[in-house]
């Protein structure tokens, strides 16, 4: 299997993105583009009784972390584990993410999107899921758009009263949800979610599950500009409400410039998030291209400066 490179949308609320770098017997995983998680597939028995006997699950083993600056730092292993085909999918692993050069295009990692629906127009309003195959859309998902994690820190420049406010304008101007398979042009194609089972996913081994799901249902296509750039409709109809979704962009600007984004949204989301250099600086390496490459270089600058002032 040739090294995948893709990335993963983390959603409602949105909080970035997490980039993944796959090898056929190994992964890793990072939120901030310098400290990765290593993580190998390996086996392991399932439950236990008769029924049981001789099952084996395969799972991804958390086997340690890695950084250009410090190498490889291992988790304490199991001793019932196969040490040295794991050090040895790691070090395979810690080869390809030295080798991976940063400019090189990731694929599409979360194609199936669930959206909240305007309920007038029936059109996207707001990104609340996002998966990666048909078969992994859930049965269920909740319909309550989140602004922001709940903690203080998180909310720090945005405040909490502001985040509610913009959560409930969300709400009231929402209807149903759907999921959409978004295509390589920026369209999207309605499917309807998987029938119901115990685990709350698609079965794979159900053809007739995913000929639902990606098949005869998927009658509706929309264009690439029905669906919000920026994951949440900028355009409302009230002052109000539109000053705060302007503000609340400017505000998450830095992990917006994670997303692959038009050449004028991206100059403008630049600018916007001049005023968080520290945050800049921190998702820098998650950006998938460079509109104003001075503004950049200076805002790591002043983030540097900042810690060592700190």
């Amino acid at each position: 299997m040739p090294v995948r490179r893709y990335a993963l949308r983390r959603l409602n609320p949105y909080r970035g993105v997490t980039r993944v770098i796959e090898l056929a017997e190994a992964r890793a995983v990072s939120t901030d583009g310098a400290n990765w998680e290593l993580q190998v597939l390996t086996e392991r028995p399932v439950g236990w009784g008769s029924l049981n006997l001789g099952r084996v699950e395969t799972l991804y083993y958390r086997y340690g972390v890695w950084s250009a600056e410090e190498g490889v730092a291992r988790y304490p292993m199991h001793p019932a584990l196969e040490r040295q085909r794991l050090h040895r999918a790691a070090e395979r692993l810690v080869e390809a993410l030295g080798a991976a050069p940063a400019d090189e295009a990731e694929e599409r990692g979360d194609r199936f999107e669930c959206w909240l629906l305007d309920a007038a127009e029936q059109r996207p309003l707001a990104l609340i899921a996002a998966v990666a195959t048909a078969e992994a859309i859930p049965a269920h998902v909740s319909s309550r758009w989140c602004a922001a994690p709940g903690d203080a820190e998180s909310l720090a420049g945005l405040g909490h009263e502001r985040a509610e406010a913009l959560e409930r304008a969300v709400a009231r101007r929402s209807g149903t949800h759907a999921w959409f398979q978004r295509m390589d042009d920026g369209s999207g194609r309605k499917v309807p979610p998987p029938a119901s089972n115990q685990s709350g996913f698609a079965s794979e081994g159900n053809a007739d599950c995913r000929r639902r799901v990606v098949g005869a249902g998927a009658t509706v296509t929309l264009g690439a500009k029905a669906f919000p750039e920026l994951l949440l409709d900028e355009a409302w109809p009230d002052a109000e409400t539109a000053a705060a979704v302007a503000a609340y962009v400017e505000w998450l600007a830095p992990r917006l410039l994670m997303l692959p984004l038009a050449q004028a949204t991206r100059v403008r989301l630049e600018r916007a998030a001049a005023a968080q250099a520290d945050a800049v600086a921190h998702f820098f390496r998650l950006y998938p291209a460079v509109a104003d490459t001075r503004l950049m270089n200076a805002l790591r600058v002043q983030a540097r400066l900042n810690q060592s002032a700190a």
